[in-house]
Order: structure tokens, then C-alpha cells, then sequence
């Protein structure tokens, strides 16, 4: 139930990402069908995730992260982040409003593995285009929430969002999947 309210969640800026619901998106297609050749070849290697122990991290309220590439899709700026898998509510809501106000004009997301990134960003960079796949079983495990301007009541709000790894990090018995309002 938590999950289908994500559904009518929508951007105001990048409305055009599905959410990663598999009963929503059309069947996985082969990995490499009508792949772009340098995809083909990035996507042919082992995934590699660099150790934590030799990432350059630093440390925002309290909490090490390590920082992905970033990137813009329509009028936004995406920052993604690499944090603890054992995270807590708490510590990832102060972790969003930290980041949030840092930067208030950008978006953010949160993985516990960097290993297939390369692969969800293109695919988001580049959706709906059906040459590039997301990486499903992948994000549905790591990709935890994300701090987004959300459509609330008629108008924008920036939120901290559950995203399907993340919906433990919910209060049970929420309609919702919003786990913190940062504004």
C-alpha cells in the first residue's frame, strides 16, 4: 500500500521517471538488446563496487557518506550518495535536512551500493528511451529515499522520500511514503 502511494507522487520537475514498481514497468528486456555499443561494453564488466574502506567520504551530520556523480535531468540537479546500510530513521532525516540546506535547489538520492549506479543513472538520464535498462532487482535493494520537491495539496514541498528499499524506514501503519517534510 506504502509503495502504490509513491505512484501518485510526482515531481515537479521530473515527473517523467517511473517509479521502480515492476508491476508498473513493462518486462526487462535483454540487457544487451538494442544497447548502446559503449553501454555494451561498460555493462559487459564484472560490476566492481569500490571498497568503503578507500572511498574518499566525508562525514554531514554525523553520518559517512561517499558521493556519486551528479547529474541534471530537465531544470534539476541530481546528487546521489552512498550511505550505511544500517542507517537509521534519525540519522537519515538529519542527513537530508543538513544536505538540503546546503544545497536547496538540488534533489538527492540514497543507495547503500554504488555497484550498478553507472547503469540506473544512464537509464534515468535517458528514460524512456528503451536502449537503456534499469538495473530493477538492484534499486528495489539499495535505493533507500530521496530528497525531492514534492506536488502536496495544490503545491511543492520538499521532501524526504521512502523509496522500495526504504519503506522500512517508515512508521508502521503509514499511508505514506513520505518519511520527513524538510520544509
Amino acid at each position: 500500500m506504502r509503495f502504490v502511494a509513491l505512484v501518485f507522487a510526482c515531481t515537479l520537475s521530473s515527473c517523467n521517471s517511473p517509479p521502480h514498481d515492476p508491476a508498473m514497468l513493462p518486462a526487462e528486456k535483454s540487457s544487451t538488446e538494442k544497447m548502446p555499443t559503449a553501454l555494451l561494453r561498460q555493462t559487459a564488466r564484472e560490476p566492481t563496487a569500490t571498497p568503503t574502506s578507500v572511498r574518499p567520504s566525508k562525514e554531514i551530520a554525523g553520518v559517512k557518506i561517499y558521493e556519486l556523480e551528479s547529474y541534471s535531468k530537465g531544470e534539476r540537479n541530481w546528487r546521489s550518495l552512498v550511505i550505511p546500510r544500517n542507517l537509521q530513521r534519525d540519522a537519515l532525516i538529519a542527513l537530508a535536512r543538513a544536505l538540503h540546506r546546503s544545497d536547496p535547489t538540488s534533489s538527492f538520492r540514497f543507495f547503500t551500493d554504488d555497484s550498478q549506479y553507472e547503469q540506473f543513472k544512464l537509464w534515468d538520464q535517458n528514460y524512456p528511451d528503451a536502449r537503456y535498462s534499469s538495473p530493477e532487482s538492484w534499486t528495489r535493494k539499495h535505493y533507500i529515499a530521496m530528497v525531492n520537491k514534492m506536488l502536496v495539496g495544490g503545491g511543492a514541498q520538499w521532501q524526504l522520500e521512502a523509496m522500495e528499499g526504504g519503506i522500512n524506514l517508515l512508521p508502521p501503519e503509514t499511508q505514506s511514503t513520505t518519511i520527513a517534510v524538510l520544509e
